[in-house]
């Protein structure tokens, strides 16, 4: 089957202007046979509405539509041709000039969206260009003796009023509804809307069919349309109404007789037209108020959905960033906590804990200002710049010029950065910007290191100054951020008076039960105004006898295993000769273990030792596979741990590796 071709530009035209044409005809005639001052002129006229919407619809092109409907309308009524010509002239003049206003200064098509649009529809369409019809046709059949010189004002009138209703009654309902395909009404919406036509039909025989002759009974129905629809609801009741109005009043019957059928139409379509310029601008207000609503509402679910989203980015990005565990120190006990401050989005605190070389350990609480991705992406960038920094050995005061040296213009952030020696209980540190931190000691006073520096960030030239003491042995050192001790009503020495009272005294056995109970006391059941994160370290006292400790595969894993055995080793009564073989020999299974405990997930080695009558037993697992040696000098390692140690045995399996050493110390500790 052959497919039809497509229909041009050109034959659309034509069909659009001969269906017009047709259309303007009969709502002519029909028109026509309400002319009762003159048999050209008539207080009912659809076809002006019909022309004018179509020139907003279509464009320009179907003029010939317009002037043919009005010529064969006019020349089939009365007239001769050259009055039909007139007559057509001034019709298709109406519809052209009417857009042209309508379409630069009222909107366009879209004019019944908005009130103000309305009212200059109704002032350029309605009546200046409905003018020119009535002064062309009144005109040409005057000059033709078709109307009497004392009845010029008469025939111009009802001329004038039958265009000007039609271009607002029937165009606004045309308009309207060619913006509208589809209708979307509930259930219970499509009753409603039943209920209001029924309402419109007997309300309009009460009023219009001589029953009732109130016409403010109308006004109700309009009000309903407006408010519960709609503009295209409500040009539809206006319309129906006035077609009941039309028929009861031809009827004689009504609110708006008078002494002639024409002057009878003319208070009709007055009325109608009032009521359509009180009723449209305020169905249309309602709409912008509804469609004001509606945007909000998608406004807040979008809102929602990106706060949702921009949550989850900052809570997975902030979970990576915060240690996922905190590390095993030998002599140490960590404790961290972290509170957001629900519902404000997360913002940029973070803490962290890392060893360093020569068996000190770092520190960091750090606060970035504001909250979100943004926030959190700057958090991102300083922990990961200190961590570097402070593994290339720079003091806390070289780190913290560097650390301002990488903030770019519009960010800030406040951070503590601690190093603590835990053989000798020294610290250094900076605290730029950040609260004090607070020292619980043994004794259980709370002394807070208050020497305290600008925030980073602030694009001042200056440096930091860092600070060093020496603290009693078996002491608590707790960080925290702001959000710990915040409130809106406390000055800053009275909110860390409040945080004084809630450790002081507090043993720190037990870090954990101590951080739960400072977030009882200064928090309560209630979430914090900011973000909140808490970070303490204390001594933990080491068992002659027994020693554990796991660690990341990476090779800064080697020198917090090298220094946390240097520790141990004295309490077992190993000499200095075994400790150095201990070391080493463990060093080297370690070494290997870090080479072969790869895997998808982040890979780890444990170190476990026991002493039990004199001997040193100690396993170094991982859950990798060796490898096969690579190169000629390599796989010495094994031989050199025999060397070292009295036995050494390997096991290898599909769940790891591991390497037991075996060493009888002359002088070790007894049970």
């Amino acid at each position: 089957m052959r497919e039809r071709p497509p229909i041009s530009n050109v034959g659309k035209t034509v069909a659009a202007n001969v269906g017009l044409a047709a259309c303007y005809f009969i709502a002519a005639k029909l028109g026509l046979k309400l002319a009762f001052l003159n048999a050209s002129a008539t207080a009912v006229w659809p076809p002006s509405g019909i022309a004018l919407a179509a020139v907003l619809l279509l464009g320009t092109r179907v003029w010939p539509g317009v002037f043919a409907g009005a010529f064969l309308a006019n020349l089939t009524t009365a007239g001769t041709l050259v009055t039909s010509v007139g007559i057509a002239v001034g019709n298709t003049l109406e519809a052209l000039v009417g857009a042209t206003l309508v379409n630069k200064f009222a909107g366009g098509r879209d004019a019944f969206d908005r009130a103000q649009n309305i009212f200059r529809f109704v002032l350029l369409a309605a009546m200046i260009s409905t003018a020119v019809s009535a002064t062309t046709g009144v005109t040409a059949l005057s000059l033709a003796g078709f109307v009497r010189p004392g009845d010029y004002g008469p025939v111009w009138l009802t001329w004038w009023l039958g265009d000007a209703s039609g271009a607002l009654i029937i165009a606004s309902f045309l308009l309207l509804w060619s913006r509208h395909h589809r209708v979307t009404w509930t259930r219970e919406r499509l009753l409603e809307g039943a209920l209001l036509a029924s309402a419109v039909l007997i309300v309009g025989t009460v009023v219009f069919g001589g029953i009732f002759s109130f016409e403010y009974l109308t006004v109700p129905l309009l009000a309903w349309a407006a408010f519960r629809f709609g503009p295209r609801e409500t040009a539809t009741v206006i319309v129906l109404l006035s077609g009941i109005a039309i028929w009861g009043t031809l009827h004689g019957a009504g609110p708006f007789l008078a002494a002639t059928q024409n002057a009878s139409l003319l208070l009709l379509q007055a009325f109608m037209a009032i009521m359509a310029l009180v009723n449209l601008p305020v169905a249309a207000v309602v709409a912008e108020r509804k469609e004001a609503v509606e945007r909000l509402r998608d406004s807040e679910q979008q809102f929602r959905t990106l706060y949702q989203r921009e949550r989850g980015t900052v809570e997975v990005l902030q979970r990576s960033l915060l240690p996922s565990r905190l590390p095993t120190i030998p002599g140490l006990t960590v404790a961290a906590r972290y509170v957001p401050a629900a519902p404000e989005p997360l913002g940029g605190d973070w803490y962290d804990v890392f060893p360093l070389a020569g068996g000190r350990v770092g520190l960091v609480m750090g606060d970035v200002a504001g909250h979100g991705v943004g926030a959190a992406a700057v958090m991102a960038k300083l922990r990961n710049a200190l961590r570097a920094y402070a593994l290339e050995g720079h003091s806390p005061k070289q780190v913290a010029e560097r650390l301002n040296r990488v903030m770019e213009r519009g960010e800030m952030a406040s951070v503590v950065y601690l190093v603590l020696d835990p053989v000798r209980w020294h610290v250094s540190y900076i605290n730029a910007g950040q609260p004090p931190p607070a020292v619980l000691e043994p004794t259980g006073t709370v002394k807070f290191l208050d020497q305290s520096s600008i925030p980073l960030g602030t694009r001042l030239p200056r440096s930091y100054d860092e600070h060093e003491l020496d603290l009693m042995p078996q002491s608590t050192v707790l960080l925290y951020t702001d959000g710990i001790i915040e409130t809106r009503t406390q000055g800053a020495e009275a909110r860390l008076a409040r945080l004084e009272r809630a450790v002081a005294g507090r043993p720190a056995t037990d870090l954990d039960d101590l951080l739960t109970h400072l977030l009882n006391q200064i928090l309560g059941e209630n979430a914090p105004i900011d973000d909140a994160a808490l970070l303490a370290v204390a001594a933990s006292p080491l068992d002659p006898r027994r020693f554990h400790l796991e660690l990341v595969a990476l090779p800064d894993s080697l020198a917090t295993l090298r220094n946390a055995l240097r520790q141990w080793l004295p309490q077992t009564g190993a000499t200095p000769e075994e400790i150095f073989a201990v070391i080493t020999a463990v060093g080297e299974a370690a070494a290997n273990a870090i080479e072969h405990a790869y895997g998808p997930k982040e890979a780890a080695f444990e170190v476990e030792a026991l002493v039990e009558s004199g001997r040193l037993e100690i396993a170094v697992r991982d859950k990798g596979r060796w490898r096969t040696p690579r190169g000629p000098m390599r796989g010495h390692g094994l031989k050199m741990m025999r060397e070292l140690m009295k036995s050494v045995e390997v096991a290898s399996g599909p769940e790891g590796t591991m390497i037991r050493l075996s060493h009888t110390l002359r002088n070790a500790v007894r049970s």
